[in-house]
């Protein structure tokens, strides 16, 4: 049969990616492969590299599963770097950001990556409520009393943010927390709204596992309650973006990417 080899000046490539992101998350993840797929999509020439974390002793969301992970979380980091291909990696979970702690998240993850810059997702949250000039707003979280409480604490470590009221569903299981409908999730908002003694300028809702971050639901939100919507995956993606030097603005996920 004919065959033919072409020459390399007859083919052609695409342009050089802009950004290339090495996620790692935890296995128990569901909603994140598909709603980060959706909204990387909206940036040409990003690329996104998952790997799930293996390894934990247990499925549920608790300091017990979390704080011997920090090896889990290098070696799926580590399942990511190819030639240094990646220039921003980050830890996509929450809780076990803010349980391991930034020393050891960017200690593991810089380890696996040299050359990439860390982020994580707790931090993603506080960096993206000052972003947006917030100083007093809600939280919505899935999780256990000790974990929500060491949320609260993460978010007003910094000494410029207060709590002023919040709402934890006490699930002990991402799968759960997966499967929690929006409904839910917007009473919630408007009760941590209701609640408050002053006016919120943002409400927090915690944990990638919420179902939160698709097209039209963050914007509609800040609509429908007057305040604006910061969600774990939302904010540490729009880390990642912004660390990896893409700027670019979309609607549909709020403020925080369609105004910084």
């Amino acid at each position: 049969a004919p065959q033919k080899r072409l020459e390399r000046t007859a083919i052609g490539f695409s342009p050089l990616r802009r950004a290339a992101l090495a996620v790692v998350q935890v296995p128990t993840d569901f909603n994140m492969d598909s709603e980060a797929a959706l909204l990387i999509a909206n940036f040409q020439g990003v690329e996104l590299r998952m790997q799930k974390i293996t390894g934990l002793a247990t499925d549920l969301c608790t300091p017990e599963s979390y704080l011997p992970a920090r090896k889990n979380v290098r070696d799926a980091a580590e399942a990511l770097n190819v030639n240094n291909y990646c220039s921003v990696v980050g830890l996509a979970c929450t809780s076990m950001s803010f349980t391991l702690g930034p020393e050891i998240v960017d200690a593991e993850l810089k380890i696996a990556h040299p050359k990439a810059k860390p982020v994580d997702m707790a931090r993603s949250q506080v960096k993206a409520i000052r972003t947006l000039g917030c100083t007093v707003i809600g939280l919505v979280t899935p999780y256990i009393d000790a974990f929500h409480n060491n949320n609260i604490n993460m978010l007003e470590s910094g000494g410029d943010v207060t709590v002023a009221s919040s709402v934890n569903l006490g699930l002990v299981k991402d799968e759960w927390t997966s499967m929690v409908d929006q409904q839910t999730i917007t009473d919630a908002v408007k009760e941590v709204i209701r609640m408050a003694d002053t006016p919120l300028d943002a409400v927090v809702l915690g944990c990638s596992a919420f179902r939160v971050c698709v097209p039209g639901y963050i914007s509609e939100l800040e609509t429908e309650t007057g305040v604006s919507i910061v969600t774990s995956t939302q904010a540490f993606y729009w880390n990642c973006l912004r660390t990896g030097g893409v700027e670019d603005q979309i609607d549909g996920y709020g403020r925080l990417f369609q105004e910084f």
